[in-house]
């Protein structure tokens, strides 16, 4: 009777485990999407530092689809 409440914190904890990500690599890291936003806004690099933004976007929409996805399986009778 809990699946329908976990399943929910999954598909929140998943997108806010992507933004933890970014913000971990701009912090700490000498490569990845988050040294890349940090590069291109310091460079002035308008046009990739779109195409990084965009690509943290889809990560987090593919990986909230498949938890809902993963949901939608698990919980037949929502």
């Amino acid at each position: 009777s809990a699946l329908p409440a976990v399943m929910l914190g999954l598909r929140l904890g998943v997108v806010q485990a992507v933004k933890g990500m970014v913000v971990g690599e701009m912090l700490i890291s000498l490569v990845g999407l988050g040294e890349r936003l940090i590069y291109y806004g310091n460079t002035f690099l308008i046009a990739e530092l779109y195409a990084v933004i965009a690509s943290v976007l889809l990560i987090a929409l593919a990986t909230s689809q498949l938890a809902q996805a993963l949901d939608r399986a698990l919980i037949r009778w929502k």
